[in-house]
């Protein structure tokens, strides 16, 4: 099972967490260039990413919604984050 990277980044106004890829870098160079990179996530599906976070800002448990599919990233998820960031 394959996990992909996720990350928290600080701007003055505020915290976002993303998966890490080429849209969310080049969103946050136009919208945040001056956030900065304050934790990073490894996960193989977005519900894990979001218990992770949730666990890591010390918030309730991450409840996702309900009959929401939750399927693990793939392998080709994998190779095109790598290829953005190697």
């Amino acid at each position: 099972m394959v996990q992909l990277l996720h990350e928290v980044w600080r701007s003055k106004d505020s915290d976002a967490f993303s998966i890490a890829n080429k849209c969310a870098d080049e969103l946050r160079a136009k919208m945040e260039p001056e956030a900065e990179l304050i934790h990073v996530i490894y996960a193989s599906s977005w519900n894990e990413a979001m218990a992770l976070y949730h666990e890591w800002r010390g918030w309730a448990p991450y409840k996702p919604m309900v009959g929401a599919p939750d399927p693990p990233y793939s392998e080709e998820q994998f190779r095109e984050q790598k290829e953005c960031r190697p």
